[in-house]
């Protein structure tokens, strides 16, 4: 937004874009990504 716009870094972003866009990411790939996370720290 601050380049294409030219918004300032006061300015806000809107938290719901990003909250659907994990949501989908989540019910798609969130099983993979777990495991991915957890195997990172040798948790599995």
């Amino acid at each position: 937004m601050m380049v294409f716009q030219g918004k300032g870094r006061k300015t806000a972003v809107p938290f719901g874009p990003f909250l659907s866009l994990g949501a989908v990411v989540s019910l798609a790939w969130g099983a993979p990504i777990l495991y991915w996370y957890l195997a990172l720290g040798g948790l599995s």
